[in-house]
């Protein structure tokens, strides 16, 4: 297979969604698992068709280290309740693959103890690839054994995952990758499952053996695609443990203390703002090669946290601004996102401020401790602020997004950022709050119950101004009946068209059984400024109208001036009538 055809498939070794989960017990465990896969794969570009078979052989080496009561401590901050922290060294028995050096390094994951779902991985090893990889490494061994439907994630992103248990045996099954704009978004799971033999004895880390099969179709673009099918088994074996010499049992959670641990090259503040300028002229001359800009900058990346302030003092093209924030967009990795994060609460122009925040809000990688610093006190200072900028009420919103994100990266991460958005709400000036209700608002689908109960609070705050950003929120998050219903109590106590107008949008999305949110919208159509929007929303959820509904359907339309208005109300009428006719 050629080098461009590697480039956009992903490794199908961690397509795999085939998990589990199994230890009990006090004692920190130690187990060998062999794992064989066979990988059919048929990639089309058009006319041209390669075929290829793949064989993996390795065993898989998993020790469970301590939890240490500050660790558990942090995590059940995060409520999480118990936490799991495993280390793992990935053995090849034969030669595989052209990157044998992603098994040199071992890594460690961080795991819901009841759940099984990976909280963070961490290792010495900083190939995004071979990441990736780890994680489906470990997605072998993620599952729960209570039945139901868990978020997990594997190295083409966050799924979900159904789990049936037996006497003795575990079933799982990817029930689909969700969207989220990564290679899983174009993944099709035609059929998937792992059937785990769990160990009776409770000797080995997890299972005792598991044996798995997917069928899978990867699409590339309209005429390009990769298909393939895949089985795996997963053997417990204590026979190929490691001798006792092997640095692998000496190995904490510390990777500064791992012996290929490489140490961040510092630079002091005097010698990164003597080379900067040399820096930029460089990325200057790349400007036309997106490439070249990428690895240009990557090959300085320790003067990224200095770039704000120079940039403060020096202005900067209007072509190199819109690159340089592009590129560390598109980076992603701890340290480009700690460069965006001081260029964020540097003193910029309000041209590259702006894009340092949007740029920030769409990355995932995790932050580091001081990037956790500077972001709670950019919002403090922002709260306090008497003349708080657009801008900086941009950023505010955006923070919800950055959790968002960071929901399927860094699920623990993603809890400490909402966490945190919970502790402002109401703590300063009600154009602050209501931004920070926004932020709420974007967490989308990441948000929790007591997210949730804060925009419903939120509804019927003093201010109008918060009470949009909650009725607002409300159109981004999942609807349920239950806020239904407190959407129509709140419609009739409510002044503010704006607000109404949300509350109205956001009853679109009820299911179409919901009789009182159909009666709710045919009542507010006699309101001019409402109308058109509990037009829509009767469109959108489709409801079954019966003949007093279009009786009222009709008599509007008679007298009907908006054309936008004529418009629904006939669609909504012979949509009912060819469903009668039918």
């Amino acid at each position: 297979m050629n080098k461009s055809i590697k480039s956009v498939i992903p490794s199908f070794f961690l397509s795999l969604s085939l998990i589990s989960f199994n230890a009990s017990g006090d004692d920190l465990c130690y187990s060998v698992y062999d794992i064989h896969q066979n990988l059919n794969l048929t990639v089309n570009f058009g006319e041209k068709v390669q075929r290829q078979k793949v064989e993996i052989d390795l065993n898989l080496h998993v020790r469970e280290l301590a939890v240490s009561q500050q660790q558990a401590d942090d995590y059940l901050a995060l409520k999480i309740d118990r936490v799991r922290i495993f280390l793992f060294l990935a053995e090849p028995n034969a030669v595989m693959t052209n990157n044998d050096h992603r098994y040199q390094h071992p890594f460690i994951v961080v795991v819901n103890a009841s759940s099984g779902e990976l909280i963070s991985l961490k290792s010495t090893e900083n190939d995004a690839a071979a990441i990736n990889e780890y994680k489906s490494f470990y997605d072998l061994f993620q599952y729960s054994q209570n039945d139901g439907e868990y978020h997990y994630q594997n190295g083409n992103g966050r799924y979900l995952a159904s789990i049936n248990t037996q006497a003795g045996r575990l079933i799982k099954t990817n029930l689909g990758y969700a969207d989220e704009g990564s290679n899983a978004a174009m993944i099709s799971i035609e059929d998937h499952f792992l059937n785990i033999l769990l160990d009776p004895k409770g000797e080995e880390c997890f299972y005792q053996k598991s044996h798995g099969e997917e069928h899978f179709k990867t699409v590339i673009s309209s005429n390009a695609y990769v298909a393939g099918d895949a089985s795996v088994s997963v053997t417990a074996t204590s026979s190929n443990a490691l001798p006792a010499t092997h640095v692998f049992y000496s190995l904490t959670d510390d990777l500064t203390e791992w012996p290929d641990y490489q140490k961040t090259v510092v630079i002091s503040p005097e010698d990164a703002f003597s080379k900067i300028p040399s820096f930029l002229a460089a990325l200057t001359a790349s400007l036309n090669d997106n490439d070249q800009f990428i690895i240009t900058m990557l090959q300085q990346k320790e003067l990224w946290k200095y770039l704000a302030e120079n940039i403060q003092s020096n202005s900067i093209s209007n072509e190199l601004s819109l690159t340089l924030f592009w590129a560390l967009d598109k980076i992603n990795t701890t340290a480009s996102v700690h460069a965006l994060v001081n260029l964020t609460s540097g003193e910029l122009t309000a041209r590259d401020q702006f894009r340092a925040v949007l740029a920030l809000s769409s990355t995932s990688a995790p932050f580091d401790q001081n990037s956790i610093a500077l972001l709670t006190a950019q919002l403090s200072s922002f709260g306090h602020s008497e003349n708080i900028g657009s801008v900086e009420l941009m950023y505010i919103r955006l923070l919800g997004a950055t959790a968002s994100r960071r929901n399927i990266t860094d699920p623990a991460q993603s809890i400490e950022i909402k966490q945190f958005l919970y502790a402002q709400v109401d703590s300063f000036n009600p154009q602050v709050n209501a931004a920070i209700i926004s932020a709420i608002g974007n967490l989308k689908d990441s948000i929790d119950s007591e997210g949730e109960d804060i925009l419903l609070r939120s509804l019927s705050a003093n201010s109008e101004q918060i009470r949009v950003s909650a009725s607002s929120a409300f159109n981004r998050v999942p609807y349920k009946p239950e806020h239904g219903i407190q959407f129509i109590n709140r419609l009739d106590n409510e002044h503010s068209n704006k607000v109404r107008k949300n509350l109205i949008d956001a009853l679109g999305s009820a299911s179409n059984t919901e009789t009182s949110v159909k009666q709710k919208l045919i009542s507010e159509l006699n309101n001019p400024a409402l109308d058109q929007n509990a037009l829509t929303s009767l469109k959108k959820v489709d409801f079954i109208l019966d003949h007093e509904d279009i009786i009222v359907l009709e008599d509007k339309l008679r007298n009907e001036p908006n054309r936008v208005n004529q418009r629904l109300l006939a669609s909504l009428i012979l949509k009912h009538r060819s469903k009668k006719t039918d």
